[in-house]
């Protein structure tokens, strides 16, 4: 068998010691019996016939063929192995605290274990068993619904070139107590006794009497990956609004977090979508295939997994969403909890918007993900198109992801917006501003 030129003959050779006859990380070859060297030192015996040195000949050459292959394939395996422990590093994020562990690896995908809420069981999702599984998704047909949940890989030395925004004053301290309604299933969030309302108390302040068209960016999917959310939390403008994900944990503490950076927080609320499994919103959200009773438990253990956020986003939905008899139940009860409603247009048919109206329940509608093309073009052009959609009806709500070309393309059209005829603002100052669908 023929080899590519790795090693030259030269080469090989020098790797042996000519003392001890051992190839460098070889056997050693003292037991092997030597042939007497003739006196012209062709190593050949006087007596040799031509067939035993043609024999003489081949063996030596498969020694030395043999001794190349070992050497080739041990140099190759260390380059193997090298370059796979370089790629767990760099996509592996199984050490943080607070998101889960990692419990395989995939060089298309991470699964992290949703952690469980305290007194919980936890049991870990297995490896992948369908190749059907994508970025973002879980195969609920043989995993299960909510059996992992799948997260970019982003590193916070990613965003550390960016420039950080100018400081903003801290939002006050959450939770307010007398907003909070404690509850078997955790602190829920309610309407407190002298009639203020959560959508109010946590809300970043905005000047009423600014006259131009707002604008509101919310990124979505945070708590999962540490330092994605850490990466968003510190480098975006504080006018931004952060969406929390409730299997997330430490999620009171990213609050905290947010808010000391001024960010106005969201809580995302997983619902069913159409596309179920290929995309799956997990084993709490809420879906058609049950009743409304049992999808206000599940509402309720949703909203009590944090404190000191304004509202909730809706995430995925296109099933749940155009299900008046659905929605109406769980859009009467988030607003009597005083929060207000942001829907994320995953359906062009949603009935949220309307329902909202006609409880008189804040509200607001997404115009449009800013970053379904990660590139910094695409980005950039979606931002202008959000600044056209301003103007023609008065506010405009954008969604985003915690990449950090997002937050890049965020820093720099946020600066460039001084002296234009837009603002930047939470999402709390834009609500009811849109026409209805």
């Amino acid at each position: 068998m023929k080899f590519p030129k790795l090693f030259g003959k030269k080469k090989v050779e020098e790797d042996f010691d000519e003392d001890d006859g051992i190839a460098d990380g070889g056997p050693p070859t003292a037991d092997i019996e030597k042939e007497p060297q003739s006196p012209d030192g062709d190593g050949e015996g006087d007596g040799d016939s031509d067939d035993e040195e043609l024999a003489d000949e081949v063996f030596v050459n498969g020694r030395k063929s043999r001794k190349s292959l070992v050497l080739a394939a041990a140099i190759l395996s260390i380059a193997i192995g090298a370059v796979a422990g370089g790629a767990l590093w760099l996509l592996g994020d199984n050490a943080l605290p607070g998101v889960g562990n990692l419990t395989h690896f995939d060089p298309n995908r991470i699964i992290l274990d949703i952690p469980p809420r305290p007194g919980q069981p936890h049991e870990p999702a297995g490896p992948p068993k369908s190749a059907t599984d994508t970025l973002n998704s879980l195969a609920g047909q043989t995993e299960g619904p909510g059996a992992g949940v799948v997260v970019p890989p982003v590193r916070l030395t990613t965003f550390s070139e960016l420039p950080l925004p100018p400081a903003s004053p801290p939002l006050i301290p959450a939770p307010d107590v007398g907003l909070v309604e404690q509850s078997p299933q955790g602190p829920l969030p309610k309407v407190s006794e002298d009639g203020r309302m959560a959508w109010q108390v946590y809300a970043r302040p905005f000047p009423a009497g600014d006259r131009r068209p707002r604008i509101a960016v919310i990124v979505t999917g945070l708590g999962l990956a540490r330092d994605a959310t850490q990466g968003a939390i510190q480098y975006l403008p504080a006018a931004v609004n952060l969406a929390f994900d409730p299997y997330a944990s430490d999620l009171q503490d990213w609050v905290a977090a947010a808010r000391r950076f001024g960010h106005e927080v969201l809580l995302a609320l997983p619902m069913e979508a159409t596309e179920f499994p290929v995309r799956d919103a997990g084993p709490r959200a809420l879906v058609t295939a049950i009743g409304p009773g049992d999808n206000l438990r599940r509402l309720n253990y949703l909203l009590s997994r944090m404190s000191g956020y304004v509202g909730i986003v809706t995430a995925m939905g296109s099933q749940f969403t155009v299900e008046d008899v659905q929605m109406g139940p769980m859009l009467d009860a988030i607003g009597r909890r005083g929060l207000l409603y942001v829907d994320s247009g995953a359906s062009r048919k949603s009935v949220g918007p309307a329902i909202a109206k006609q409880i008189g329940m804040p509200r607001a509608l997404a115009d449009m993900q800013i970053d379904q093309i990660p590139s910094r073009a695409a980005i950039t052009k979606r931002l202008t198109e959000l600044e056209d959609v301003a103007r023609k009806n008065g506010a405009a709500v954008a969604l985003a992801q915690p990449l950090p070309v997002t937050v890049e393309r965020l820093i720099a059209w946020t600066a460039s917006l001084e002296g234009r005829d837009v603002v930047l603002a939470p999402v709390s100052a834009v609500t009811d501003r849109q026409p209805l669908p």
